[in-house]
């Protein structure tokens, strides 16, 4: 190839280039198709739109202690979100949400980001989520409770396989699928007090020691009554073995008594 051809491919292929990268959004995907979510990129908070979260509830005040560290230190962790497809550049937020708070607090324009490919699928969603999160001690364990029990309805996995995909043992899983069994009343208390997991499992101990009032047996002078006992089959409220076992031993008691009766003479 002579001299002059060279030079006109030279040309040709600086010509391309720099069409490809003829805006800052258009290097950013050029480099993301080439390394995807192994690199860390600038992104404009103004191109990130934020989806629901594991974490519904935010204390304003940790988020600007948090842009101070910030101001002082640095974004030590980069926030984490997916392309969207329906808008050329834009994103839409995975993880992080306290940072990207913290970022706009600090009228900052763009924050170091981790882009994943986009899926549809709100199960992969909620573990990308929770993987991160399951290792934060700020996030509320009824909320966190409440995300992964969503997950075990939404999908066929079985607790074994939540725990590894979020990367727990599968004791850690069973103990949030028991809070996620508390009442709503309850798990608004345990929100509003912050109380930690372990203040969780220590109430519920606690709870599973005492008997459950609406399922004694009332023994009067001329009647004995056994108060509803309502089996839950599924969802957040199911029954747990021990919670049926206790249901079976008061009617049990229940069809005792009547049984006594049955072979009273008259």
């Amino acid at each position: 190839m002579g001299t002059k051809n060279k030079q006109l491919l030279l040309h040709h292929s600086l010509f391309q280039n720099k069409r490809e990268i003829s805006s800052k959004s258009d290097l950013i995907d050029q480099r993301l198709e080439k390394y995807g979510d192994k690199i860390i990129v600038d992104i404009a908070l103004s191109n990130i739109s934020i989806k629901q979260q594991p974490r519904k509830t935010f204390d304003q005040q940790k988020i600007k202690d948090l842009a101070n560290n910030i101001q002082s230190k640095g974004l030590i962790h980069p926030i984490t979100v997916m392309k969207n497809p329906q808008e050329p550049h834009k994103y839409i937020l995975l993880i992080g949400e306290n940072r990207f708070q913290a970022m706009a607090l600090l009228g900052r324009t763009q924050v170091p980001c981790i882009v994943k490919e986009y899926t549809e699928d709100d199960v992969e969603i909620k573990l990308i989520q929770l993987a991160e999160n399951m290792h934060r001690t700020d996030i509320n364990p009824v909320e966190m409770a409440d995300a992964l029990m969503e997950i075990k309805e939404k999908s066929s996995f079985t607790l074994q396989q939540i725990a590894t995909a979020v990367g727990r043992n599968i004791d850690s899983i069973k103990q949030y699928s028991r809070i996620s069994k508390l009442s709503h009343q309850e798990k608004t208390h345990h929100i509003q007090n912050q109380s930690s997991k372990n203040d969780i499992l220590l109430y519920l101990a606690k709870s599973e020691k005492k008997p459950n009032n609406e399922l004694q047996l009332v023994k009067q002078k001329n009647k004995i009554t056994l108060k509803t006992i309502s089996i839950h089959t599924n969802g957040k409220n199911k029954d747990s073995k021990e919670s049926l076992e206790e249901k079976i031993k008061i009617a049990n008691a229940f069809i005792k008594e009547a049984q006594t009766l049955l072979n009273t003479p008259k």
